[in-house]
């Protein structure tokens, strides 16, 4: 486990180009700008914040945890299970 996080830190750090900047940090701005979604992945959230209520700032913290599920995994893109998960 430790070295998954330290990957996903790692993962962050080039990303963002900084090594104070992680996924929870980021403005929605910026969510729009490193967190692409396809979609399929948008349509699953926009789905789950209608039936949930979700608020803005809701949705924003969902595909922030999505991203940092998807660092843990290693993948590059923000997946439906992703987005499930979170």
């Amino acid at each position: 486990a430790e070295a998954a996080i330290a990957f996903a830190r790692k993962v962050q750090s080039d990303r963002y180009k900084s090594g104070t900047k992680h996924n929870s940090s980021l403005t929605s701005s910026e969510i729009k700008k490193h967190i692409p979604l396809t979609s399929d992945v948008r349509s699953i959230l926009t789905a789950a914040a209608d039936n949930l209520g979700l608020s803005p700032r809701s949705y924003f913290k969902v595909v922030k945890v999505a991203r940092t599920i998807a660092d843990l995994d290693k993948e590059k893109d923000v997946l439906p299970r992703h987005i499930s998960e979170a």
